[in-house]
């Protein structure tokens, strides 16, 4: 076997043990593709053993990274006591999280919310085929309000937000989870997944009172790196709820203590 292939069967590795040989080679094929080779933003198809539909990524951006982390680091695979009815992707990016969450609980309705228009028309496509996934141009925040992206020029997983008085044409409409629950008629959210750049930190400073007794679960990824103080503010929020917290992969979860 020449270096070169025995170099790409070791990078192969991961994807081999969590897939089988056949499949796990296949697929890192493609993600090196898609990482290195591709020009940018070409569209690549990804076939997922388990994973009922191809999912779409976009080569030279972030998209293989972040199909790395659901697919091979398994971090929408975190444990969740009982069936969720409801759940909230929010930051669902290109909505490989909101894909296995449709597999994992198919009775449960999903609402995937994004703010970039990119994001969310991959997001739009690689759902479109799970009738319990529900797809929508908008963010999370701390109240009804409108917001815009501070940064453009970032990798499209990494998209910070502020909020902005005149709604315009580089705007996009965000909610609160007490505006979720009553825009969408849900008496509860199961579980709540937030993955938005810092923007936890509005979510959470205030108003937490409003909503909290109709979570269940939260599935957090914390960035301090961009808003300082976000993991302080959760906590402080949560804390006389009775939450249990733990770590999967790049999550703090937040379980009831029931």
């Amino acid at each position: 076997m020449s270096g070169k292939i025995m170099d790409f069967y070791n990078w192969a590795r991961p994807w081999r043990e969590r897939f089988g040989i056949w499949h796990g080679l296949k697929i890192a094929m493609v993600m090196r593709k898609a990482l290195w080779s591709l020009p940018a933003n070409s569209e690549v198809v990804v076939k997922v053993p388990g994973i009922s539909k191809p999912i779409t990524l976009r080569a030279g951006t972030s998209d293989p990274e972040v199909f790395m982390q659901i697919f091979k680091e398994l971090q929408a695979d975190f444990p969740i006591s009982g069936e969720p009815r409801v759940i909230v992707d929010a930051g669902a990016n290109i909505g490989l999280a909101s894909v296995v969450f449709a597999h994992r609980f198919p009775q449960a309705e999903i609402l995937a919310l994004e703010i970039d228009r990119q994001n969310f028309e991959l997001l739009r496509r690689n759902t479109a085929d799970y009738p319990n996934v529900k797809a929508v141009l908008k963010g999370l925040w701390s109240k009804k309000t409108d917001i815009f992206v501070t940064n453009p020029g970032a990798e499209s997983w990494a998209f910070q937000v502020s909020e902005q008085s005149v709604s315009d044409g580089r705007s996009i409409s965000a909610l609160g989870v007490k505006d979720i629950l009553e825009e969408y008629s849900y008496a509860r959210i199961d579980l709540l997944k937030i993955d938005i750049e810092g923007s936890e930190y509005e979510v959470f400073k205030d108003g937490v009172d409003d909503w909290i007794d109709r979570v269940g679960m939260l599935a957090i990824e914390v960035h301090d790196r961009f808003r300082p103080g976000c993991t302080e503010a959760i906590r402080r929020a949560l804390q006389p709820y009775g939450f249990i917290e733990s770590n999967w992969a790049e999550y703090l979860l937040f379980t009831r203590d029931e």
